[in-house]
């Protein structure tokens, strides 16, 4: 997958290519000002975090297997309304082998409540963004735990 950065109406937006083979990931966030959804796609489907088909507040996550990409986890983390939610999410990806890939979408607001331990991991698995994270803005990203 190649990444590449263009300017819309102000925003930074990333764009993936689709390469031949393998499967497609896609992820989209909108914080609660620009859209309010997080949606995630793997090979053209939605992968739901949440039975709203537009995801839930905070932090949406898939977990899927480096190999197959079959999703192993898929959950919302509520880190703008609640303390635990962090650690909920460090002790579920904490479980997930090397290799895991990980798909990610804020929906609404996930900064109040985020904590450093939950930054740190996603800045390992490459994230240059999630410390930036403002209230209610998007923040979306596809990374690989252990490379």
């Amino acid at each position: 997958m190649t990444l590449s950065f263009t300017q819309v109406e102000e925003k930074r937006v990333k764009k993936a290519q689709k390469v031949e083979g393998g499967s497609s990931f896609e992820v989209h966030s909108a914080g609660f000002t620009s859209g309010n959804y997080a949606k995630l796609f793997l090979n053209d489907k939605l992968v739901s975090t949440c039975s709203n088909e537009t995801g839930c507040r905070g932090l949406n996550l898939v977990a899927m297997d480096a190999v197959t990409h079959k999703v192993l986890h898929s959950a919302a983390y509520d880190t703008y309304g609640n303390n635990d939610q962090s650690k909920l999410l460090m002790t579920d990806v904490k479980k997930l082998p090397d290799g895991t890939i990980f798909m990610v979408a804020v929906q609404e607001e996930a900064s109040n409540k985020l904590s450093e331990k939950v930054k740190e991991f996603f800045t390992k698995l490459g994230s240059v963004e999630i410390n930036a994270l403002g209230f209610r803005e998007a923040w979306a990203f596809i990374g690989v735990k252990g490379q």
